[in-house]
């Protein structure tokens, strides 16, 4: 049986999906009607931030149930590598806003606000930060994990930028600009990793 294919990237208007993956807004995502496990990859950028919590976890729900399951395999040589189904988020970190607040780290919100970031004071930066990447609901690593527990996914990896556990997820197409992003990659587990657990 081959293995799914499907790549599916959800990202807010304006940021264009790269080749090969299926643009889709998180409310059609149950209009498509997948099978289980019919898709290989799953890439959400900046949706959490922009939509209630309670929506964000019947998203993650439906995409558990879409995504081919993944595991962990060792090769050769003590090396383990990771096959099977993924779902990467990409969202803006407000632990790194925070402390760039905390810090008056006015050269982060340079970075993240372009020019408005040159007359503020932390106090404005921060403000202008949240409405601007979280304006629905900010999240830190806590945060994210309790919406992945939520939608029933315990299988997760703490990323970076530009550092998937897939080789082929790792492009500078992916991650959007700058470095205030918090990065999780899951998945909805195979029976041979649940019975390893």
């Amino acid at each position: 049986m081959p293995a799914p294919s499907i790549k599916l990237f959800l990202a807010p208007p304006g940021v264009l999906a790269p080749p090969g993956w299926l643009p889709v807004e998180p409310g059609e995502l149950t209009n498509l009607h997948f099978a289980s496990g019919a898709v290989q990859a799953a890439y959400i950028q900046d949706w959490p931030s922009l939509m209630p919590e309670k929506e964000l976890v019947l998203l993650l729900q439906e995409l558990k149930r879409v995504i081919q399951p993944g595991s962990w395999r060792d090769e050769d040589g003590g090396t383990h590598v990771f096959e099977g189904g993924i779902i990467r988020i990409a969202t803006p970190d407000v632990a790194t806003a925070t402390r760039a607040y905390a810090e008056s780290d006015m050269g982060f919100f340079r970075l993240t606000l372009g020019a408005a970031g040159d007359r503020i004071g932390p106090g404005e930066g921060l403000a202008l930060w949240l409405n601007r990447y979280a304006p629905v609901r900010a999240y830190d690593h806590g945060a994210l994990m309790a919406s992945l527990r939520r939608a029933g996914i315990s299988a997760t990896y703490r990323s970076a930028r530009h550092k998937s556990l897939l080789p082929w997820l790792r492009g500078t197409e992916f991650d959007g600009e700058g470095e205030h992003r918090l990065y999780f990659e899951c998945w909805p587990e195979s029976e041979n990793q649940k019975q390893v657990a």
